[in-house]
């Protein structure tokens, strides 16, 4: 599954990303924290890995 980047928030404290998802649909599906070094924005597609925590 696929996650589009509605929204998203860099939080410089705790150096991650706060992030609004939802299905190709466009509706809500989860608010995720995520560390990354790469810059997410609106409209990035995301997709988890085969080891991703939930």
């Amino acid at each position: 599954m696929e996650w589009l980047v509605k929204k998203s928030h860099y939080v410089k404290k705790r150096a991650c990303h706060v992030l609004v998802l939802c299905d190709s649909g466009g509706s809500l599906k989860m608010i995720a924290e995520a560390n990354s070094m790469i810059l997410l924005s609106p409209g990035d597609i995301l997709s988890p890995l085969q080891d991703a925590q939930y």
